[in-house]
């Protein structure tokens, strides 16, 4: 298993989160793309196959918009709740009417509550899983029912490509995702898109894309 070490504190802490890292996530072409309506269609699609209604916890859920387009698309179809230390982006979650709890996960009581699906998307930046690492991880507690490989996205590739791998700035990332997702959103690219696709879906078969999915039930 691959992981960062050391670990910057500002991590470790969540203080990143909660200070440093609001300015991407409340950016302008950020939250334009977060909400758009093209942005969580394989999660969500993935979600539905496992998880057709009840109630959900979204862990790391950071300005809200994977819980407010669940409720946008199945309304009535959930009971959701998102969680974060990040303050300003729960801010911005609750004016888009998603529910939040405040502070670390494992340290919450949550009443007592129990929920049918716990999300986790985009989180534990700072290891970097593989299948069988993952598996060992979880396995004292929960069977894996499904892992996939996803998201591609050939713009980032071309942009680390010609950089040399020197890392952008949050606001250059957030103009990235903006742009990205305009292009998803343009109907006149569909030949372009189903390109994409077919590159994503053969990279994901090969476990080469960028993301590593897993679904996971609680043993009994």
């Amino acid at each position: 298993m691959i992981y960062a070490n050391p670990a910057a504190a500002e991590f470790a802490s969540g203080q990143y989160y909660g200070a440093i890292g609001s300015e991407y996530y409340l950016w302008p072409a950020k939250l334009q793309s977060d909400y758009a309506d093209v942005r969580f269609d394989r999660e969500l699609r993935l979600f539905r196959k496992h998880c057709a209604g009840g109630a959900v916890l979204d862990v790391g859920c950071s300005n809200g918009a994977f819980l407010f387009q669940l409720n946008q698309r199945f309304p009535g179809g959930y009971e959701v709740l998102g969680t974060d230390v990040s303050g300003a982006a729960l801010d911005y979650a609750e004016s888009r009417g998603v529910p939040v709890v405040r502070g670390n996960f494992t340290e919450q009581a949550l009443g007592g509550k129990s929920f049918d699906a716990l999300t986790f998307w985009a989180v534990k930046h700072l290891n970097y899983f593989t299948q069988a690492t993952l598996t060992k991880l979880v396995e004292t507690r929960f069977s894996a029912i499904e892992f996939r490989s996803t998201h591609f996205n050939p713009l980032v590739i071309w942009q680390d490509w010609r950089r040399g791998g020197v890392e952008i700035s949050n606001r250059q990332r957030a103009e990235l995702l903006k742009r990205t997702t305009s292009y998803k959103q343009n109907r006149w690219l569909g030949p372009v898109r189903a390109s994409y696709h077919l590159a994503e879906k053969t990279l994901g078969a090969l476990n080469l894309a960028d993301n590593l999915v897993a679904v996971l039930r609680k043993k009994s």
